[in-house]
Formats: C-alpha cells, sequence, structure tokens
C-alpha cells in the first residue's frame, strides 16, 4: 500500500488545524474580557457578544477538526502496522 496520498492527506488537514488555532489567535485580539454595565458602554457589549459568538464557533469546529486528524493519523498508523505485521508474519511482501 502506498501510504504518501494518505499521509499527504493527513498533513493538508493538520496545516487546516494549524492555519484555524491562527486564525483563532487573530480573532482573539479583538476580545474584550472586561464587563461592560455602564450606559454609556451599551454599544461594546454587541461586539463583546460578537467576539463570543465567533470564538465558539472557531472552538467547535477547531476541537472537530482536531479530532478528525487525530483519529485518521491513528487509521493510518494502524494500517501501517498491521500491514508490517502480515509482512512479517508471512515472510512475504505484500504490493500496495
Amino acid at each position: 500500500m502506498n501510504y504518501t496520498v494518505l499521509v499527504s492527506i493527513w498533513i493538508a488537514m493538520a496545516v487546516v488545524v494549524a492555519a484555524l488555532a491562527i486564525y483563532r489567535a487573530v480573532v482573539a485580539r479583538k476580545e474584550d474580557d472586561f464587563l461592560h454595565v455602564r450606559d454609556s458602554e451599551i454599544h461594546l457589549t454587541s461586539t463583546q457578544a460578537a467576539v463570543s459568538r465567533q470564538l465558539s464557533v472557531i472552538d467547535l469546529w477547531g476541537k472537530l477538526l482536531t479530532a478528525v486528524v487525530v483519529v485518521y493519523g491513528l487509521v493510518i498508523a494502524g494500517l501501517y502496522l498491521y500491514q508490517e505485521f502480515l509482512r512479517q508474519a508471512s515472510g512475504v511482501v505484500i504490493a500496495g
């Protein structure tokens, strides 16, 4: 089995996760951690809510994609180990 394509897909997915983490860091710079309670600061609460919603969506996708990348990597490793086990057990090279 040729693992080049599988590993290339895994690397591309990992790059997407890394890009999403960088994007989250950029969005988080806009985050305001202060509680605004004055009437004069009411416009700031809508901005806080928008940034909070955006970060929640990014976090959701980040967790999901990270889990997919980890599981996909484990599947690739499992396939490789299983193929090597079969190769050593039979003494025959399995063409792939």
